[in-house]
């Protein structure tokens, strides 16, 4: 996957939630493909880092738009 025009987020409380997990972040094991477990998994770690296309955020509010704004919580998927 690639980010043509990345913006640079930092999570704010990851410190708090991590705490247990130890060094490094969090790291889980995936799936390659979310409807077929034979073709096995994969190891992605997030980190208090994370870089985001710019067309994911919006500092306007607009309840259409189903991504990144502030004040609006956001679910982090993978692919």
């Amino acid at each position: 996957m690639t980010v043509l025009e990345p913006i640079k987020v930092v999570i704010g409380n990851f410190a708090e939630v991590t705490a247990a997990a130890g060094e490094g972040g969090l790291t889980f094991d995936v799936q390659n493909s979310p409807t077929d477990a034979s073709l096995g998994s994969h190891s992605v770690t997030l980190t208090e880092t994370i870089y985001m296309d710019s067309d994911d955020f919006r500092l306007d509010e607009d309840p259409n738009f189903y991504r990144l704004t502030p004040g609006k919580p956001v679910g982090i998927k993978y692919h």
